[in-house]
């Protein structure tokens, strides 16, 4: 049997990364505002790890269906893990940092919200044939879409520009980048 993916579940893909952003240890090098975005972007590093849409069988509608349930439920967690501590952390120690905070969070609960509608069209899905599934799959996917464009909550919270300047200086947000030595 051929394992194939769905095109339109890239959407699935770039929503589990767009949640990795930044948190985790404190860096005593930079002061409180690095130490506020390292644990940050440590959490969302960690909250991203395991996220791997699933090589599902598409020809196997229960088993695929199964699988992206699965995955979808995962992320859900993950978003959900990463709010908690994005609370927890507090307002970050700098100038206008409680706004970027709210938006952040605003950001995140978007996200969650199509997840979590996504995962009950995925519930819905026909497993009677294969073609009925993958185009009842690609709907879901296309459900998606809007999601696509959102760069995640590190976006919200480096809009404030003393936030952009301690996420690279933390190592963790430099990882999260790409940019870390």
């Amino acid at each position: 049997m051929s394992r194939r993916r769905s095109p339109a579940l890239v959407s699935l893909i770039v929503s589990g990364l767009a949640v990795a952003g930044c948190s985790g240890a404190e860096d005593d090098s930079g002061g409180p505002a690095v130490a506020w975005a390292e644990r940050v972007c440590a959490s969302v590093e960690q909250g991203a790890q395991g996220l791997a849409l699933p090589a599902a069988d598409l020809t196997d509608p229960q088993a695929a269906k199964t699988a992206f349930d699965a995955y979808l439920g995962q992320v859900a967690q993950a978003l959900d893990r990463v709010s908690a501590e994005l609370r927890a952390a507090g307002a970050p120690p700098v100038a206008d940092g409680q706004q970027a905070v709210d938006s952040a969070m605003g950001t995140i609960t978007e996200i969650k919200t199509a997840i979590e509608g996504a995962r009950t069209r995925v519930a819905a899905l026909p497993v009677t044939d294969a073609g009925s599934f993958q185009a009842a799959l690609n709907d879901v996917g296309t459900g998606l879409a809007k999601i696509d464009s959102v760069e995640g909550p590190t976006k919200d919270l480096k809009a404030n520009p003393a936030l952009n300047e301690a996420f690279g200086k933390a190592p963790a947000c430099r990882r999260i980048d790409g940019s870390a030595d």
